[in-house]
């Protein structure tokens, strides 16, 4: 019988699948979980007693203007998370005192949307998004002015979120590596999600935007003109 036997006990298949599409993703190499996760038809990955439970979530509309700040904050703590990696932690912390911190922008995105901050632990992996559906987010930018994010999407904008605001208030010391495993991720999130869904004018704008150790002589944009509108 040439096919693979799916156990819904262990939420699994019984037998491996036999390729590894893409060598350099270590997603691949799992080859027990459903293959078709990297193909962007998974949704969401809940990590649960060792196994995965697959699910899968709706797309929800979200404003432009939440867009485009979620997009110029995401890119300001991309560029201070690269600078600070030759200070310390603590003075990354200070700077964002005088910002919007990582847990106020998270709680409002949970507030919003009616998330549990329970569920942005359970968040995995997201799939790029791709070129088909950035397509498609381009036509519903330009003929609909609509905006859409799957939950799971909006979860882990979350989870990241949380967890570089749990790095700004820890006392202990974070290791750069993995503040720069978040950096990458937050980068990743940006770009491969996010910019597809703004206007380019507005994607060069929000590349000014202010950042921690910035060069003085730079013509900025504060973060608070992104937020404007927002009841953050």
């Amino acid at each position: 019988m040439n096919v693979r036997l799916y156990n819904p006990k262990l939420l699994r298949f019984s037998q491996r699948y036999n390729f590894v599409q893409d060598s350099y993703n270590s997603w691949n190499y799992n080859r027990m979980v459903l293959h078709f996760i990297l193909k962007g038809k998974l949704l969401f990955l809940l990590k649960t007693g060792g196994f995965f439970k697959l699910l899968t979530m709706s797309k929800t509309k979200i404003e432009y203007q939440l867009v485009f700040f979620l997009y110029a904050y995401l890119t300001q703590m991309d560029l201070s998370l690269d600078r600070s990696s030759s200070t310390s932690l603590h003075e990354l912390a200070a700077y964002y005192k005088t910002q919007i911190a990582p847990g106020r922008a998270a709680n409002y995105l949970l507030r919003r949307f009616d998330l549990d901050v329970n569920r942005t632990q359970d968040v995995y992996y997201v799939a790029p998004v791709a070129l088909s559906l950035k397509i498609r987010s381009w036509l519903e930018l330009h003929f609909k002015r609509e905006c859409m994010l799957s939950k799971t999407e909006l979860y882990y904008c979350c989870q990241k979120l949380l967890i570089l605001d749990q790095y700004l208030n820890s006392s202990r010391e974070v290791h750069k590596l993995e503040i720069e495993k978040l950096r990458v991720e937050l980068s990743k999130f940006t770009f491969g999600v996010l910019q597809s869904k703004l206007f380019k004018k507005d994607r060069i704008k929000a590349q000014r935007v202010e950042h921690f150790l910035q060069n003085e002589n730079l013509d900025v944009i504060r973060i608070e003109e992104f937020s404007m509108g927002l009841d953050l």
